[in-house]
This record gives C-alpha cells, structure tokens and sequence, in this order.
C-alpha cells in the first residue's frame, strides 16, 4: 500500500444556501460529489485543533458521495494529502443568493478584489495551472495573503484565482 493518496476538494460557486463540492482522487482521476453548507463559509475555529478539525471534515463530508471518496482515497493509503482550493467566480458568472434570486457575484467579485488591493503593491506568485492551462496563483500585499482578507463576499475568496 503507498504511504500516501492525494485528493483535490473543489469548492464551487454558492448556490442557494450549499456550496457544490467536487473531490478528484489524484492517482484514478475518479470524480465524487457532494454539496457543503454555506455555513461553513462563517465558520470561525474554537481554538482546539482536534475539535475544530473534526467539525470540518463533518461539514465537508456530510455529503454520502464524498464520504465514499474519502473512504476510497484512505482506503489507498496510509495518510490522505489534501488539496483544497474555492473557485473564485467568473466575471460574467451570477449565483443565487440566499433568497433564491440572481445577484452578479462575479462583478461583485470583482469589485470586491478591486477594493481590497486599490493603490497598493500586488505581488503574485504562479503555484499551479488549472484545466485550461491559466496559471493559478497566490497574491499577496506586503506579507499580508489576500485569501486572508476579513472582507469576503458570498462570491467566493479572491486569494486564489486564474491569472
């Protein structure tokens, strides 16, 4: 059995009150989905690792698709490395608010980023491309991880996104 599996978790664009959740195992290419409350997206740690990181992977894996992937990768392994990235909205992308109506969070995205960074020095770091070969990128002002930011929209973190 090899020491360790890989697994990438995807968060997808809200819809409704549930996030989309994809986890691709790394070694098959196998896809399993599931939804994770937005919910999760408020969450603040209590301060115990042990306590906070259980209620995460219950959160995360309360959808039965997901926990079957888990229960794949780990069952591959003897450790599970975890990948996670949220996709950050598209520009011309709508959601559906928490009301169940349209809103264009891809600009609000935008818009928030926009914001966040105006007059002051971005530095990027290229990690990774996506799918379609754009670079995926860590941003930073200063040593200051913009995926840090306490002003986050319901369109998703800016700290990583397509470049």
């Amino acid at each position: 059995m090899p020491e360790t599996s890989s697994v990438e978790i995807r968060l997808l664009a809200q819809q409704v009150a549930v996030y989309p959740v994809e986890m691709t195992l790394a070694a098959t290419q196998q896809v399993f989905r599931g939804q994770v409350s937005a919910d999760l997206a408020v969450w603040t740690p209590g301060g115990d690792s042990c306590i906070d990181g259980q209620a995460l992977f219950d959160a995360l894996f309360a959808s039965a698709d997901l926990m079957r992937g888990w229960g794949v990768a780990h069952g591959k392994a003897q450790q599970v490395r975890v990948q996670l990235r949220i996709d950050a909205p598209e520009l011309h992308q709508t959601c559906i608010d928490g009301r169940g109506a349209d809103y264009p969070c891809g600009r609000e995205a935008r818009a928030a980023l926009s914001d966040l960074v105006s007059g002051q020095t971005l530095n990027c770091l290229a990690r990774d491309t996506d799918r379609y070969g754009r670079n995926v990128a860590t941003c930073s002002i200063g040593v200051r991880d913009i995926a840090d930011a306490p002003d986050r929209t319901d369109a998703g973190a800016p700290g990583e996104a397509a470049l």
